[in-house]
């Protein structure tokens, strides 16, 4: 789905005034995604007390929009937090991985509930939705008994937090409650309003999906959508074969 002109209006620059910290500044969203952070001073020696809020230094601040994953408002109602994602290299031997570690900001508080709403979708917007004015719909088929029980812990303390409240994505879940489940889901379900599939689960639940899709009598349609799959089996020897354990 090509950006439309009002997604590429909303990609426009943005100034919001906030404090964070009790330092009063600007976060500004730049017209590529970027949010940046502009104290209203930027102080040339800090006081004994700040290092002990490494977080909220009082420099300027660039979060890159390719690592954003989202950001939503917290409990207090007119404060938000943007979530991102930061490199980390491993080593295992002569094997050099990447892996991402979810980070979140300080608290920006804005002047309202509502303004602090209306930053968070349209960071949301710029970094989440693929250059749409709508969010995505994902739809993710999750085995709940995979890797003891891991499956259903993982999409309710990480998945559902990332993908719906912080990207604010569409998302639709489908439990699977026995063996072949999965594919009777895929091999029923309307593929005419999903974006992404997502598979939580072992290679099991993979495979499943996958003899759904084949399945069905428009498979050359619906295997164009594409796939994503979160590891939370006892093996993962997909995930391990491809580079994504």
């Amino acid at each position: 789905d090509p950006a439309d002109s009002s997604a590429s209006a909303n990609r426009s620059n943005a100034v919001v005034s906030v404090r964070c910290g009790g330092i009063p500044g600007d976060v500004h969203l730049e017209s590529n995604g970027d949010v940046v952070w502009k104290p209203s001073f930027e102080a040339k020696s800090q006081p004994w007390w700040w290092n002990c809020l490494p977080s909220l230094a009082p420099q300027r601040q660039i979060i890159a929009c390719q690592d954003i994953v989202g950001a939503c408002t917290t409990d207090q109602g007119n404060t938000l937090q943007i979530w991102y994602c930061q490199p980390v290299r491993t080593r295992h031997g002569d094997v050099v991985k990447v892996k991402y570690q979810l980070r979140k900001s300080s608290r920006f508080e804005c002047g309202s509930r509502q303004e602090a709403a209306e930053l968070a979708g349209r960071i949301q917007q710029a970094a989440c939705w693929w250059g749409r004015s709508k969010p995505q719909h994902l739809v993710l088929v999750v085995n709940p008994a995979s890797g003891q029980g891991r499956s259903s812990k993982l999409l309710d303390e990480t998945l559902l937090p990332i993908l719906r409240d912080a990207a604010g994505l569409r998302v639709t879940v489908h439990k699977t409650r026995s063996r072949g489940h999965a594919t009777r889901i895929i091999q029923s379900m309307d593929f005419s309003d999903v974006d992404l599939m997502v598979y939580v689960g072992g290679d099991g639940t993979v495979y499943e999906g996958v003899q759904g899709i084949l399945g069905r009598p428009d498979w050359s349609k619906v295997c164009k959508v594409p796939i994503a799959h979160v590891p939370s089996g006892s093996g993962n020897g997909l995930a391990a074969s491809t580079s994504l354990w």
